[in-house]
């Protein structure tokens, strides 16, 4: 059986028959340091493959009077309670990337969770919120519409969908890259 889903404590404790696998995000590997579970994904679950990687974008709604990344840290220095950033939850590939962009620049930004993508794609859309680490395979055709801009890429080398993008790296962070990952794993 093949289930793709945040692991709990039954996929933990199934039969490791070959036959119950799971399919699981990035999510697996920072459960551990977000709440205490009743296993240890380490322990209970064995990695078989990465079947995808996903890029993140930093994109802001076409309000925000920002252009690039320098332009966008300055601007977030000057919102005196912080420019709020949107997220499809804590944890997530899309909050840990912003919270290391915060970290590693200094820009004053502050988590807005969301209980997921579709949610965050709807009040970045509307301009409810205007700023968002977004996976480019749900937001790239915002991008290209021009209803969302995008400022950079997370990963180390720019993206061959959006070549004039900068990574973030490239413009002054070089130990900065961080993307999205889904996997098969098994029960030990």
């Amino acid at each position: 059986m093949l289930r793709a889903a945040r692991p709990t404590p039954s996929h933990a404790k199934a039969s490791p028959d070959g036959h119950t696998l799971l399919v699981t995000t990035f999510a697996l590997a920072v459960i551990p340091s977000l709440q205490k579970q009743s296993f240890d994904p380490l322990k209970d679950f064995a990695p078989i493959t990465e079947i995808a990687t996903i890029p993140l974008m930093l994109v802001v709604h076409p309000s925000l009077p920002v252009h690039d990344v320098k332009e966008f840290i300055a601007y977030s220095k000057t919102q005196q309670r912080g420019l709020d950033y949107a997220t499809s939850g804590p944890g997530t590939s899309t909050h840990l990337a912003a919270e290391m962009f915060r970290v590693m620049t200094g820009a004053n930004l502050v988590h807005v969770p969301f209980k997921g993508n579709a949610e965050v794609l709807n009040a970045l859309l509307g301009g409810h919120v205007k700023v968002h680490f977004a996976l480019t395979a749900s937001t790239l055709q915002h991008v290209r519409s021009g209803a969302l801009r995008a400022l950079a890429v997370t990963t180390n080398k720019r993206i061959p969908e959006l070549p004039d993008v900068p990574t973030i790296a490239e413009l002054g962070y070089p130990d900065y890259e961080i993307s999205s990952w889904q996997g098969v794993f098994a029960p030990v």
